[in-house]
């Protein structure tokens, strides 16, 4: 299937963005509802990510990837075996937890703990891979893991308050996004996906998911949104969803690409920069125990590539992003 973007030709390019993304809009959607939690007090709840989901997928619509859709019957490009159809049904309703989870644990937990446990998202994914009968992996990989583990455990033992809420929904966010690995390579493996196929595919059913959280758990929401309509709170929208767009857009890119550079790399880079970010920009006490845990991670993640790298039989399967 023809590639439509430069993006999907120059790896290096949409890693550097997929990393530059991550770190904006993990950190800007902290600062918006931190800046905005007097004047919308809503703006963490559902409410704020249907808005955001469906101006998403508006955008897919409207922009350059959308209008390669409407020249063509979406009946015959989306025409895929019923196996195959069951599993991008299946993976779009994890995308909407996924969505869901990380908004959720970003308006009661701070940056540092939620990239902190995301570095776990490796070892689950491997866990749930060897449930399912992978091959073994190498011992120098276990003590990859210890170390990340170790790493986690002393940053959630830092934290002065974790509440319930917090470590309950940042846990969701990590399984999800795990279990959203091993279901998105196991489409990559059943047929030649194009990764905007796939995004367009999956968006509009994981945004009628969060639709319906929305309808559920914020049922006057028409009244909340027309009690607060106004032009900043519009561009506030439209901001963090060109940033979840992107997001989730140069994700599935990347990892069709994931063969080819070292994801954990980059990883290593996502965690650094953006827990950096963070620091400045909420004031959170930089402190040494909390430098040496991020450095800690890190390690970690990178005994845990060059193993992969040194594992011939550690493939593309098992490289989360």
């Amino acid at each position: 299937m023809q590639r439509l973007t430069t993006l999907e030709h120059s790896p290096k390019v949409s890693l550097a963005l997929s990393v530059f993304i991550h770190v904006v809009f993990i950190n800007t959607s902290k600062w918006l509802m931190h800046i905005t939690s007097n004047h919308y007090p809503f703006f963490n709840t559902f409410v704020l990510l249907t808005v955001v989901s469906l101006a998403s997928y508006v955008m897919l619509c409207y922009s350059k990837f959308g209008q390669f859709y409407s020249s063509k019957s979406l009946d015959s490009e989306f025409n895929w075996p019923s196996k195959v159809n069951n599993q991008i049904l299946t993976y779009a309703v994890v995308q909407a937890q996924i969505c869901a989870t990380l908004y959720l644990a970003l308006s009661v937990a701070n940056v540092q703990f939620i990239e902190a446990f995301a570095s776990l998202i490796p070892l689950i994914t491997i866990l749930l891979r060897q449930i399912k009968g992978a091959p073994s992996i190498s011992p120098i990989m276990y003590v990859a893991y210890g170390i990340i583990m170790a790493g986690v455990i002393l940053c959630f033992i830092s934290q002065e308050t974790i509440s319930f809420s917090s470590f309950l929904f940042t846990a969701l966010y990590v399984v999800f996004s795990s279990v959203g690995l091993i279901l998105l390579n196991a489409l990559a493996h059943q047929v030649m996906l194009d990764s905007l196929v796939l995004l367009h595919a999956t968006t509009r059913i994981s945004c009628g998911i969060v639709l319906v959280y929305c309808i559920l758990f914020e049922y006057n929401i028409v009244w909340k949104l027309s009690s607060v309509i106004s032009l900043s709170y519009t561009v506030l929208v439209i901001l963090n969803a060109t940033l979840i767009f992107a997001w989730i857009l140069l994700h599935f890119i990347t990892f069709f690409q994931s063969s080819r550079i070292s994801t954990q790399f980059i990883q290593i880079i996502k965690l650094s920069m953006t827990t950096l970010i963070a620091w400045i920009i909420f004031g959170y006490a930089m402190s040494w125990f909390s430098i040496i845990t991020v450095c800690i991670i890190c390690v970690g993640l990178f005994v845990y590539d060059r193993a992969r790298l040194a594992n011939a039989s550690f493939t593309r399967a098992n490289l989360p992003l």
